[in-house]
């Protein structure tokens, strides 16, 4: 069954820079385009947004929050979606950061695949506080072409969760911090509706 906790500790944004930074360079992202931030329900349909947790019993408590979407192109072309929930309550901070990146070829997914991996772990150890670590954990062979799970631990216990994978022509990714889900189950029910609409965006 999937658990929650709310805790202090949040790594979300160093990593998402770290991991900006890296597949930004890797796509050659053309920053002088402004991104969008109005998606399309296609797009949408990508990305695990916040409401989609419910059913899991991992959403924190209604408070004060901050939701925003991003969609931009690169100069190889990929597209690049992203969504981010955070909640902005004192002591009760929590972030969801879910991204779906369109290639061109399905080679070019699994090297985004790779470097997003790489970029995640590298983050960790960049921006976490002393004591954090992303332990991996076993990865989930009925989604897509390949997997990574990640376990965000500070102080030795459950802080986050982290999954990359990619199916077709799409790399996707969530980030969960200071809530997690640690039923292999739970991320089959929440993800399979994503890797379904995997095809309904085109970087074309």
């Amino acid at each position: 069954m999937s658990r929650g906790y709310l805790v202090a500790a949040c790594v979300i944004a160093g990593i998402v820079g770290v991991v900006g930074a890296v597949v930004g360079v890797a796509a050659l992202s053309f920053r002088g385009l402004e991104p969008r931030t109005e998606l399309t329900a296609a797009e949408k349909s990508l990305l695990v947004q916040a409401d989609d947790l419910v059913a899991f019993g991992i959403v924190p408590d209604a408070g004060p929050h901050a939701e925003s979407f991003r969609v931009k192109r690169n100069l190889d072309h990929s597209v690049e979606l992203e969504y981010t929930y955070e909640s902005t309550a004192a002591g009760a901070r929590f972030v969801l950061h879910t991204e779906a990146e369109v290639n061109a070829t399905s080679k070019d997914a699994a090297g985004s695949f790779r470097a997003r991996v790489k970029a995640y772990q590298m983050g960790v150890r960049l921006t976490g506080k002393e004591g954090t670590r992303l332990v991996d954990q076993a990865k989930l062979p009925a989604l897509g072409a390949d997997t990574y799970v990640g376990q965000l631990c500070v102080g030795g216990k459950p802080a986050g969760s982290t999954v990359v994978l990619w199916q077709g022509r799409t790399a996707f990714s969530v980030q969960l911090s200071g809530l997690f889900i640690d039923d292999p189950g739970d991320w089959q029910a929440l993800l399979a509706p994503r890797l379904a609409n995997e095809g309904a965006v085109t970087c074309e």
